[in-house]
This record gives C-alpha cells, structure tokens and sequence, in this order.
C-alpha cells in the first residue's frame, strides 16, 4: 500500500478480525540500528489503517495479479547488504616493467559471499617510496612521491570466485624516481606502494521467484478454496 500522511509505504499485517490489530510491518522506512543498539520506534507517527473485508472472487483476482508480478521477476535482482571483510576482500600488487619504466598495478577481487554476485571498481593511487641512507631519509622514513592514479572497473565477480583487473602507469616522475633511486651517493632502495579505495557498484542475488511462487499459491489455496 501507499502512504499518506501519517502512514508508511510499505506492507501492513493485520489480524483477520475486527478491530484488526497490527500484526506487522514491512517497507523501506523501517528504522533500525546496525551496530546493537535499542531499535527505534518503527512508526512516527501512529499509522492509521483502514481494512475492509472482501469477498472470495475478489482475493483470487487479487492473488493472480500477485502470482503476474512474482513470474515477471528475473532469476536475478539487484539487492540491498553490505558484505562483512570476511566475504569480499581484494590484493594489491605492483610490478615494475622494462628498466622500471612503467608499473602494472594488478587489483583481484575475491567473493566469498554463497550466493550474491559483486561488481566494483577501485581508484589506485600509486607512490614511490624512497629511501636513503645517507645524510637524508633514513630507511625507516622514506620519502614519497605520487607517481600516477587511475581507476579499474573489474569484471562481476560470482560467488566463490575472484577477478582482477590492471592499470599501467608511468611517465616522467617515475623515470627521474628510478634515476633518483639508482643514485649510487643517496638514494639506494625505492619500492612502491598503491592506495586502493574500493566502490560496490552493485549486488545481484537469486530472487527465489519459483519460491515465491510456492508459497503464495499455498496461501492462495488456503484463503479461497470455500469462495
């Protein structure tokens, strides 16, 4: 149902029985807290409901409209979690090309999730880190240099597999960083080092339609077999 006023979208569960108390609600609107914390109120205001009693006819047509609905749906639907570390994790790894000239930044995105597919992307940012231990940086604190970013799109990673992606970057800054590096009187270690910032851009999962569809014709069957 649609909300008006004080009333929420979403779907309302009543008692078949007059005055039809409030069994349950269902919708976006619902408020809680993730992190353990007392749930909120779920209504703000107290919705006011109005039920009406129809008769048999009625609630098969109303079934099979349902029933058109839940056999338009795709096996696959976008859906709404956030995946726990544990389920979705990635690697960064950096290898220099010929003379150092260009490095390839390789991202592999692993999905641990049983049954939702993933799609990300990731902007990289990649440093040189360069050491000296001389008269200047000591080891432990080396200096950085931006060399280059981009971003990768990688392929939908399905449950249980992992994909990768790669950029290659370069130019003038890497080049005077690896001849900055080769220094033999400063400069005597360089090694990169790649922020990865990491954007979901969707998450698809079974929609269990053929399940669906189940359970409302044994509903169905159990409301208008007497009509």
């Amino acid at each position: 149902m649609l909300g008006s006023g004080g009333t929420r979208a979403g779907t309302y569960w009543v008692t078949a029985s007059a005055p039809h108390r409030l069994l349950g609600y269902s919708g976006f609107d619902v408020l809680h807290d993730g992190d353990g914390e007392p749930h909120e109120s779920m209504f703000d205001p107290v919705a006011k409901l109005s039920v009406r009693t129809e008769n048999a006819a009625t609630a098969r047509g109303t079934y099979e409209a349902m029933r058109t609905a839940v056999r338009s749906l795709p096996s696959v639907v976008p859906i709404s979690t956030e995946p726990d570390p544990e389920e979705l994790s990635e690697t960064v790894d950096e290898e220099c090309g010929a003379l150092c000239h260009t490095v390839t930044v390789t991202v592999s995105l692993t999905n641990r999730m049983p049954y939702e597919s993933v799609t990300a992307r990731y902007a990289l940012a990649l440093k040189a880190l360069l050491h000296k231990d001389e008269d200047g940086y000591r080891l432990g604190n080396p200096r950085s240099v931006d060399i280059g970013s981009c971003t990768v799109r990688l392929p939908t990673a399905k449950p249980g597999t992992t994909v990768r992606a790669v950029c290659t970057m370069g130019g003038p800054v890497l080049r005077k960083a690896v001849q900055t590096a080769s220094d033999q009187h400063g400069f005597v270690q360089m090694t990169l080092q790649t922020e990865a910032t990491r954007q979901v851009d969707g998450i698809t999962g079974p929609s269990h339609a053929k399940d669906l569809l189940q359970k409302l014709d044994l509903h169905a069957g159990q409301i208008t077999r007497t009509g």
